[in-house]
């Protein structure tokens, strides 16, 4: 009874029970997954030496000695098959809305701000401390990053930002739950119009580009006000970019805000919005 003694006097406090538990299903889900996708193609497998075996039986044997175990084999292996199929989309969402809340758990309301002459540059390297997925990719693939950045929408306008990094999914197995694509904007000060044209420019690209399979992340940089006015944050939380994305072969209707971040004199980020998907 000592050993759940800690788990009971963690219920008292249900934020860190949620965090602890989330930390144990994460570290678990990559087994769950080689056990799933074993069970999938065995289950084929197996499915079809049923099928072979039954033949033989039936061509070879008479009928009415055919053993019965090829035939509950079959039918076993492909429930089995069936089943496990059917759950991989459910860890596939799981997994990425896991590692979401693991990074609202690390969540520092007012981190330092790294040293380095560029506002632009200086996000970036908070963001691999931030952001195990552009940690992971950008160590693969640097060249992904482009500061700054021109991009096409599906209007044909040609977008700038200061950086774009365009993080597409190493696939399984992989340490990630999925991939990240991060626009970024350097201002002095945000107005609701630099909010308005993000959203609008990001969007024109997502829908050239067509289906989401990663996290996108649009953030904002103010560089001359370590806060924002009340109208700014305002329309910031009513007006979310809206795009569809895939996440374990199903599509779902998604949602995520322009993320506002400001640099404080003090040497910390103060944020009037953010994303930890």
């Amino acid at each position: 009874m000592e050993e759940d003694l800690p788990k009971s006097i963690a219920f008292t406090d249900p934020i860190n029970i949620v965090f602890d538990l989330n930390e144990e299903m994460l570290s678990r889900v990559a087994r769950f997954r080689y056990i799933l996708i074993y069970t999938f193609w065995a289950g084929i497998a197996v499915s079809i030496l049923a099928i072979i075996a039954f033949i033989l039986l039936v061509l070879f044997e008479p009928f009415s000695y055919v053993h019965p175990m090829p035939i509950g084999v079959l039918i076993a292996s492909l429930l089995a098959s069936y089943l496990s199929r059917q759950q991989r989309p459910f860890l596939e969402e799981y997994r990425v809305l896991a590692s979401a809340v693991k990074r609202a758990g690390d969540w520092d309301p007012h981190p330092k701000i790294p040293d380095d002459p560029y506002p632009t540059s200086r996000m970036l390297k908070f963001l691999e401390g931030q952001d195990e997925r552009y940690a992971y990719l950008y160590k693969k693939k640097p060249k992904r990053l482009q500061k700054p950045a021109q991009i096409k929408g599906k209007s044909k306008k040609i977008h700038t930002f200061d950086a774009i990094f365009c993080g597409i999914s190493t696939g399984w197995p992989s340490p990630i739950p999925e991939g990240v694509t991060i626009f970024i904007r350097s201002l002095t000060e945000i107005r609701i119009d630099d909010i308005k044209n993000a959203k609008s420019e990001v969007e024109d690209v997502i829908q050239r580009i067509g289906f989401i399979y990663d996290s996108i992340r649009v953030i904002l940089i103010q560089t001359d006000s370590p806060s924002f006015s009340e109208e700014v944050l305002e329309y910031a939380g009513k007006n979310w970019l809206e795009y569809s994305k895939e996440i374990g072969s199903y599509t779902y209707e998604w949602s995520s805000p322009i993320e506002l971040i400001a640099e404080d004199n003090s040497g910390v980020y103060n944020f009037g919005s953010c994303y930890f998907g």
